[in-house]
């Protein structure tokens, strides 16, 4: 009996082993066909196929990737959702919004945050003053002090006790502690199962999660021990078995063993629902300055071939006068990623930079000269990083997650951080 179950179990996977490989009408096949990818063509933004043939025309003046059979665009002044056609499925009528995730996206409603259906209907009222994505069932939601985590009813399954928090993967959330201002992850029960002591973190994808310890980023496996070594000056979940990582002003990709399988020659976006990870094959990066200051995204495959747009000048020479605080680190304000915010973890895009003309000279006399021509583009920003002597020890933020550790003022805005909040809070940041 036993041997004729396992014979028949047998053939089963086989079967549907064959199939996935076959040809055309295949399960992987048909991921691949419905793949859409947001581009930027002028002022609009449309999508394209896994090919980089445009099957959305650009005309859109906000868009974020697919996620289901949804996607969250911008209409005039207000936020809708269409299908895979491009058809309005949920009408413009949100300021502000979240993708969907587990079948619910977060909205904004007068002052506060709630959960739609796929139909547009109200899954969980508006009630919370920030709030992320579900996952694993459960979210992470912000009562104005203090950031938890809701399950599907909306109320609280994690009594809100954390300065920030990332949504759940692989059955842990990294939160920031409120003693120790660090990054640790915690279980379903609330419960630390690493320990507080990263400046960084970000989700756990492929067995392992990045975090910073120091100032270098490595891997780490669920039960906290290295899986590879902090060397990197920023990194991301993997996806499809590569994550892209940052040495020096430019980002490639590694394989889960550690190992370059793209070379650094990239940037990445300031946009966590645009970070660089894989969906279907390709990954939304910018080859130079001149594009990711124009939002203009290109697309990588895992072959390290740009799909889109074909041609990007000399992109390896693209992050060579890049300001270093400037991309991909941007997620410290948001949850915990270095002092840049970056990532979203919509797997399937990484962005890069296809042209060079405007790349500031890094010469002192042409610094001048391009600084006198370009005005404050050439300019290296101010550092916001240096702390008064004395004053307690800045969190670190990360990319998906906005820094809203004060309570607001007067019940109304927040005057301080919330004034800049990240995608988590605000909607969707082009």
């Amino acid at each position: 009996m036993k041997s004729a179950l396992r014979n028949a179990v047998y053939w089963l996977l086989l079967s549907v082993f064959l199939s996935a490989i076959g040809g055309g009408g295949t399960v992987w096949g048909q991921k691949s066909k419905n793949a859409r990818f947001v581009i930027k063509q002028g002022r609009l933004y449309g999508y394209i196929n896994a090919s980089g043939r445009i099957v959305i025309k650009p005309q859109f003046r906000r868009a974020l990737p697919f996620s289901g059979n949804l996607a969250l665009v911008k209409k005039g002044k207000l936020y809708g959702y269409i299908d895979r056609r491009g058809r309005m499925v949920i009408r413009p009528r949100y300021g502000l919004a979240r993708g969907f995730s587990s079948g619910v996206a977060a909205v904004r409603v007068g002052s506060r945050w709630g959960y739609i259906s796929g139909r547009g209907k109200i899954f969980i009222k508006p009630k919370f003053r920030a709030a992320g994505d579900f996952s694993n069932g459960l979210a992470p939601a912000f009562n104005g002090r203090l950031w938890g985590f809701i399950n599907t009813k909306g109320r609280f399954a994690i009594a809100p006790r954390f300065l920030n928090a990332l949504r759940f993967s692989a059955g842990l959330a990294a939160v920031v502690d409120r003693r120790s201002r660090k990054w640790g992850f915690v279980n379903k029960r609330g419960k630390f199962v690493i320990p507080p002591k990263y400046a960084s973190a970000r989700p756990f994808s492929w067995k392992m999660a990045p975090v910073k310890l120091g100032r270098k980023y490595g891997f780490i496996g669920k039960r906290g021990r290295w899986k590879i070594r902090p060397r990197y000056d920023d990194a991301f979940p993997f996806s499809q078995g590569l994550a892209a990582v940052k040495t020096g002003r430019t980002y490639g990709f590694i394989n889960t063993r550690g190992k370059i399988a793209i070379r650094p020659r990239f940037l990445v976006s300031s946009n966590p629902d645009f970070s660089p990870t894989f969906s279907a094959g390709l990954a939304p990066v910018f080859p130079d300055n001149t594009s990711r200051r124009n939002n203009r995204f290109a697309y990588v495959n895992t072959g390290g071939r740009l799909v889109w747009p074909a041609r990007a000048g000399r992109a390896g020479r693209a992050g060579r006068a890049e300001n270093p605080g400037a991309a991909g680190e941007a997620g410290a304000r948001a949850a915990g990623a270095p002092e840049v915010p970056c990532s979203g973890f919509e797997p399937g895009y990484a962005r890069v930079y296809p042209h060079q003309e405007q790349i500031p000279a890094v010469s002192k006399n042409a610094g001048k000269i391009m600084a006198a021509a370009q005005g404050s583009q050439t300019r290296p920003p101010r550092d916001h990083t240096r702390q008064r002597r004395g004053a307690a020890p800045r969190i670190q933020h990360s990319a998906e997650i906005p820094r809203l550790d004060r309570a607001p003022r007067h019940g109304g805005h927040h005057h301080g951080d919330a004034q800049k909040l990240p995608w988590l809070a605000q909607g969707p940041q082009f």
